[in-house]
């Protein structure tokens, strides 16, 4: 997006090593963008092709500069940010390194059948208790649609069910014992879980919608676990969990875990920023130092490129599968 906007080529970020035209932060005036405003603007830098100016600006929202300086803190950090380009930053003693994974629109409600964004009338929770589903929505207003949050807490509720086995399968109603057999039907040529449906629309998820997250959820794992590795540690000695993403609801980290994005141990140690980026980049204008700090912190990320490597294809395949829920 920053090349767009400097109206320079993009050739060299849709092959392999997918590097972009500059890394280091820009500072120039809007005119020359061929704005109205004559402002002063900075560009985030660009540490590879696929690891932006977003997730540099999550990290200094974070603070992720004092973290990997400051003894007290979690010496091994995570930081996710989650959407059709899931990056991912590591923090482990003095290194810093990032990956991207092409993880798709799921996460953010997009590829979906009935999929949208983090607004009004997005499913955005979704619960079952003794055989009956709740949801609610953004502004309480009348489910349109579902967002990421609602989609990673119904695929974790009809896991913890029975009603998706650990392939992605949904089972049809004759293999259900429960009346949430039910709320199986096929709409458009695909058995789907029904959410919701009025005169006016019907809210569902469909065996597709499933299978998209599969290999949004494997991708991101995978990631993880490249990163994990490169540092030489396990994905349960990180010590905190940073998340954000476009997802409308604060995602449970237990639910992260049911559908196999966390470890174990995460749950305990996740939090949510609902905004990281923007977070970022109110503290790189409000402090004296954020513009020089955001290029000093860009200058340690060492990116892992994922594509076409043995060990990422090896961990998407191995991550492909939902886990075992215990009871």
């Amino acid at each position: 997006m920053e090349q767009f906007l400097l109206g320079l080529p993009v050739e060299s970020l849709a092959y392999p090593p997918f590097r972009p035209l500059f890394r280091e932060g820009k500072r120039l005036r809007t005119d020359s963008l061929g704005w109205k405003l004559d402002l002063n603007a900075y560009l985030f830098p660009l540490p590879g092709g696929f690891v932006g100016g977003d997730l540099v600006a999550f990290l200094v929202g974070c603070r992720a500069d004092e973290t990997s300086h400051a003894s007290q803190l979690a010496p091994h950090t995570l930081y996710l940010d989650l959407g059709t380009n899931g990056e991912m930053a590591l923090f482990s003693g003095a290194k810093i390194i990032a990956t991207s994974a092409a993880a798709g629109p799921a996460f953010e409600g997009g590829n979906l059948a009935c999929g949208m964004p983090a607004l009004p009338g997005a499913i955005e929770k979704v619960a079952i208790t003794g055989g009956k589903l709740s949801l609610s929505t953004i502004a309480g207003r009348t489910p349109r649609g579902i967002c990421g949050s609602g989609v990673i807490d119904t695929l974790s509720e009809l896991l913890r069910e029975g009603l998706i086995d650990a392939s992605g399968r949904l089972l049809p109603p004759e293999e259900i014992a429960s009346t949430l057999g039910n709320r199986i039907a096929e709409i458009n040529g695909s058995l789907s879980f029904v959410l919701y449906r009025d005169a006016a629309r019907t809210v569902f998820l469909s065996q597709e919608d499933i299978r998209q997250v599969q290999l949004a959820k494997a991708a991101i794992r995978a990631g993880m676990e490249i990163l994990f590795q490169r540092a030489g540690i396990a994905g349960d000695d990180v010590q905190k969990v940073i998340l954000t993403g476009s997802f409308g609801a604060v995602l449970s980290a237990e639910k992260l875990k049911n559908v196999g994005i966390f470890h174990e141990n995460m749950v305990k140690v996740a939090s949510f920023i609902r905004e990281g980026a923007l977070a970022g980049v109110e503290r790189a204008l409000c402090t004296a130092e954020g513009f020089a700090a955001t290029d000093n912190l860009a200058r340690k990320i060492r990116v892992i490129p994922l594509s076409g490597t043995p060990a990422f294809e090896r961990n998407f395949l191995e991550h492909m599968n939902f886990p075992k829920i215990r009871s």
